[in-house]
């Protein structure tokens, strides 16, 4: 079982389908999925008393599909922004567990907990939908370095401890080397 982060590299790109990119990734994950939970942090007026659900997902396969794509649905017409909580496992959600689709609040806390086999059938997901086949990679090839720059704050940043990280995508896109 790995674990694969967003490549926020491509999540911050002008004109990239991050609607498509989440729904199609929500979609597919929950195939091996059978709980959820949703929570709308920052919600519309008109949803204020509906910012939370959770229970099973349905065993069908075609209404698991569609159920998800209404429940991404429900977060977006209901969040002021991109600010959500969408958690989906094998097993009854729990605090203390890594679920296998967790996104806490913004992509940068977004993960997947895959094995091999389901990693390489969501690549073929979002091939297939003229997505990259790098949304997400291993956690352990994303890396950070001390903060960049010769000037004084980039020295009083480096005094403190700050770093600079970088996934896979935005390392390749700066020139930067993983640090062995």
């Amino acid at each position: 079982m790995g674990t694969y982060l967003a490549d926020t590299f491509w999540w911050g790109l002008p004109g990239f389908p991050e609607d498509r990119a989440l729904g199609v990734t929500a979609r597919t994950v929950a195939r091996w999925c059978t709980s959820f939970r949703a929570e709308i942090l920052a919600p519309r007026k008109e949803c204020k008393g509906d910012t939370k659900r959770e229970g099973s997902l349905p065993e069908d396969p075609d209404e698991k599909e569609a159920f998800v794509q209404e429940l991404i649905g429900w977060i977006k017409r209901c969040s002021v922004v991109s600010t959500f909580r969408l958690l989906m496992d094998d097993s009854p959600i729990l605090e203390t567990q890594q679920p296998k689709f967790a996104y806490f609040d913004e992509i940068d806390s977004w993960f997947l907990r895959l094995d091999d086999r389901e990693f390489l059938e969501l690549r073929d997901a979002w091939r297939k939908a003229g997505l990259p086949e790098d949304l997400f990679a291993p956690d352990d090839d994303f890396f950070c370095v001390p903060w960049p720059g010769t000037g004084l704050l980039a020295r009083f940043w480096r005094l403190l401890g700050v770093q600079k990280c970088y996934s896979p995508k935005e390392a390749e896109a700066a020139g930067i080397e993983k640090p062995a």
